[in-house]
């Protein structure tokens, strides 16, 4: 068996399931490598890696996806900005904050950014905790959409070895046949059009050091003292 190449986004940490891999396979050791997401799908659509761990959904019929994971947004701004005294915050508490492009820039930079306290970067909470600082602070945002982590490959390079890795991610046991965790990937554009929507729990906040009980407020800024 030739090794399987694999990449993934920056910020997921698929190493248990590496582990589990170089266990069942000796003889075909993972070629893996951490890449940025702009540059997430490219090496599998070019057909120069094997599989692929991504961040967001694609409609490329070209892929097979399976869904992994689903990763919280969080906020990142400078150390002792106002959302810095609430464990989470939503989107409204934002409201009149300049929120930066993250299309405009690398996750680092955005981060590095927000430390300066030139605005606020909305990124997945592995993002921000892979290149978190000791200037900035990172709150969770409960009513902003998630970041779904999948695993896709291209439709005409399923395989044995393909499946293997699959079964991997979802639990499958090395003596378990392919398909009977009932999870076997459909095209791209079928299961983005077949998947309910999936309703969020609420989630209770709570407020700062104190940890008092009552209406939320927009935090505001403290005053100087002359």
């Amino acid at each position: 068996m030739a090794a399987l190449r694999i990449r993934y986004v920056e910020g997921v940490n698929p190493s248990r399931w590496f582990t589990v891999w170089e266990e069942r396979h000796p003889e075909a050791p993972l070629d893996q490598q951490r890449v940025p997401e702009s540059e997430q799908f490219d090496a599998v659509i070019a057909g120069d890696v094997d599989l692929a761990i991504v961040r967001g959904e694609t409609t490329d019929a070209r892929l097979h996806r399976v869904r992994l994971f689903e990763e919280r947004a969080v906020a990142v701004a400078v150390r002792d900005h106002p959302i810095e005294a609430f464990d989470e915050i939503s989107l409204a508490d934002l409201d009149g904050e300049h929120l930066l492009d993250i299309d405009a820039l690398s996750a680092e930079d955005a981060v590095a950014v927000a430390a300066t306290g030139a605005g606020i970067a909305i990124l997945p909470m592995s993002v921000a905790r892979l290149y978190g600082r000791k200037d900035a602070i990172a709150r969770p945002v409960v009513d902003a959409r998630g970041y779904e982590v999948a695993l896709v490959w291209l439709r005409d390079r399923d395989d044995d070895d393909i499946q293997d890795f699959v079964g991997i991610t979802r639990g499958r046991r090395a003596t378990s046949s392919r398909g009977s965790d009932g999870v076997d990937a459909e095209p791209v554009v079928d299961r983005l059009k077949d998947r309910p929507k999936q309703q969020k729990p609420a989630v209770k906040r709570t407020a700062g050091p104190s940890r008092q009980r009552g209406p939320r407020r927009k935090p505001s800024r403290p005053k100087r003292r002359r």
